[in-house]
């Protein structure tokens, strides 16, 4: 059963990146071509935000992978059952780059 306040909660930084954007195509489609007008300077502000927001998280993602790689580097290296088949399939490359190399 899937639980709906985590989920909501999840979405958050979805609707806070998309969002300015999506206000920046809306304002941006009741622009006329030539034309000052509030719809112009809104689109402009929109789009300003957008800027910020997709500049904010990507810097706040960044942060925290980097942070859980280095308090849990040793744990996330280690392998994995999940793994085995992924493994499996690198060490065919390397031999196949091996016999690629040495031909």
């Amino acid at each position: 059963k899937m639980n709906l306040p985590q989920m909501m909660l999840g979405t958050i930084p979805v609707v806070v990146v998309t969002t300015p954007c999506v206000f920046a195509g809306a304002f941006l489609s009741k622009v006329k071509p030539g034309e000052d007008s509030v719809w112009n300077t809104l689109s402009q502000f929109a789009l300003g935000i957008a800027v910020i927001a997709n500049v904010v998280s990507s810097c706040l993602a960044a942060f925290i992978v980097l942070n859980v790689v280095s308090e849990r580097g040793e744990e996330l290296a280690k392998p994995r059952p999940e793994h085995a088949a992924v493994a499996e399939l690198t060490r065919q490359g390397e031999h196949r780059a091996r016999i690629y190399h040495d031909v």
